[in-house]
């Protein structure tokens, strides 16, 4: 098994209510599947588990009752797994756990995405929290040791559920 794992930002304006609905869109869908189905798992925490545009109107309201809706509107990371990694069972309890772990606070929406025979995770979050109304700033230096924090968790995960581990 590869043992490299990839966590990565995407780092783009998302400045917009619009950015927040593309974004959420396409963590729930599969733009290679015909009609750009959902994905087979995803799930939300914080926000509405069964409807994307109700989600999407609750981060934004979220954001306006903090008075911080402007600047960075939603953030998007990614959890790529080495190419070897096909059984779909072995990321979903990793999904779980880093969501729980990472977004406490945080309304979170994620999705499993089986690409080309690589399976990776997109994670879309509001950067104001629900529960304290403080937005994330997080710096480079400040995310590569979150990275280091989010491989322990995906660690743990595949320990728990007997499988092997990965360094990034």
């Amino acid at each position: 098994m590869g043992n490299k794992l990839i966590i990565k930002q995407v780092n783009k304006p998302y400045d917009s209510e619009q950015a927040i609905e593309n974004v959420l869109n396409y963590v729930v869908r599969d733009k290679d599947k015909k009609n750009e189905q959902e994905v087979r798992y995803w799930k939300a925490f914080g926000a509405s588990r069964n409807n994307i545009g109700k989600a999407c109107r609750q981060f934004i309201k979220v954001q306006k009752l903090a008075g911080k809706n402007s600047k960075k509107r939603i953030r998007h990371m990614v959890i790529v797994f080495p190419s070897d990694v096909n059984n779909i069972r072995q990321v979903l309890p990793v999904a779980n756990a880093v969501a729980l772990f990472l977004f406490r606070d945080y309304q979170v929406v994620y999705g499993v995405h089986e690409k080309k025979n690589q399976l990776h995770i997109h994670f879309a979050f509001n950067p104001v929290s629900y529960r304290t109304f403080k937005k994330w700033h997080m710096s480079h230096a400040e995310f590569e040791n979150w990275r280091k924090d989010i491989l322990q968790v995906v660690n743990d995960s595949l320990r728990k559920n007997g499988y092997g581990v990965f360094d990034l």
